[in-house]
């Protein structure tokens, strides 16, 4: 039987979190530990895309002639092969960092990645609770939350090109943190895309996605 999309989505939400923050503690704390638990949860990840993969094939094949479903499970599919994009790129790079044994970050730099992965965290999870229970009254304020996390992100962006010229910040650490601060863009831009695709559908099409079997 297919597993209802929508918990899908929300359950690789969060798992996307759960990775993210692990693979930026790890690089925090340069301990190989957490970063083999954020590379287990990225296995997890292209597990369960795998599993998609077949999924959507199959509901595809039922919907017979519901074009317009096919095409929001396909959506949702590419959405979420970019997330998981993000992310291993995410781990990738915190992962190098760590087995090269390269100088550690600045503590300002440790401040700005705390920040950033505790308000990811947060919105995830509550990008999470939407698309569990099909429920979008708060996506107005996530689409804020969005914005400010944007802000807050492009902040940091301009702290770093400073600091290459201030605080001598080398080529290694300066092109990790544009890596990281730039997937962690495209993670909030691809939550935000996923839940408002779910809120747009059609009454009779999120019956459809929450009892495909």
């Amino acid at each position: 039987m297919m597993e209802e999309t929508s918990q899908n989505a929300g359950k690789t939400m969060n798992l996307v979190a759960q990775t993210y923050q692990d693979a930026i503690e790890g690089l925090i704390k340069e301990d190989r530990t957490i970063i083999n638990r954020a590379r287990q949860n990225l296995d997890r990840l292209k597990k369960d895309n795998e599993n998609l993969e077949f999924k959507i094939y199959h509901a595809i094949k039922r919907l017979k002639d519901k074009a317009e479903s096919g095409r929001l499970y396909l959506m949702v599919y590419d959405l979420e092969q970019d997330a998981l994009q993000s992310v291993d790129l995410i781990v990738e790079a915190c992962s190098e960092h760590v087995d090269n044994s390269l100088p550690p970050l600045a503590p300002q730099q440790v401040d700005n990645l705390r920040k950033v992965a505790e308000a990811l965290d947060n919105y995830l999870h509550q990008i999470a609770v939407c698309l569990q229970h099909l429920q979008f009254e708060e996506l107005d304020r996530l689409v804020d939350e969005k914005y400010t996390l944007f802000e807050m992100l492009e902040n940091q962006l301009a702290a770093q090109l400073e600091g290459i010229k201030n605080n001598g910040y080398g080529l290694r650490n300066s092109m990790l943190m544009f890596s990281l601060k730039l997937e962690t863009k495209d993670i909030i831009s691809i939550a935000s895309r996923l839940a408002a695709l779910y809120s747009r559908a059609p009454e009779e099409e999120k019956v459809l996605m929450l009892a495909v079997d």
